[in-house]
């Protein structure tokens, strides 16, 4: 019976193997790592654009309240001087009417008075 003996295996491609091997590494790991370098600054000005762009939003909402609040107290003026208005064209109008019965009922009483005295 034969004995499996191994050969000696020399130390060079050995050496070669796990240097290449690393290298690799190394190299991936760098392409990695100068990829990405400005994400996080990016991410920063977005926080910063987005903080800048709430506060513009909100004082734009702001703005817009108070121009509804006195569009709704414009609103409510004109409410009232139209209802001052109807009442005054409306009391207008019975004055007018008022008179005209007034009239009617003197140029009855009048007809009555030269019919009596004939």
């Amino acid at each position: 019976m034969k004995m499996w003996i191994p050969q000696p295996s020399s130390r060079l491609p050995c050496a070669l193997i796990i240097l290449c091997a690393s290298l690799f590494f190394i190299i991936i790991v760098l392409i990695i790592l100068f990829r990405t370098p400005g994400e996080k600054p990016a991410d920063r000005t977005t926080e910063f654009k987005i903080g800048n762009l709430s506060e513009s939003m909100a004082l734009k909402v702001g703005q817009l309240s108070q121009e509804g609040t006195k569009i709704a107290e414009k609103l409510q003026q004109m409410d009232t001087n139209l209802k001052t208005i109807q009442t005054d064209t409306s009391i207008g109008q019975l004055q007018r009417d008022m008179q005209r019965v007034l009239s009617a009922i003197g140029r009855l009483s009048n007809r009555i008075n030269k019919l009596d005295n004939s």
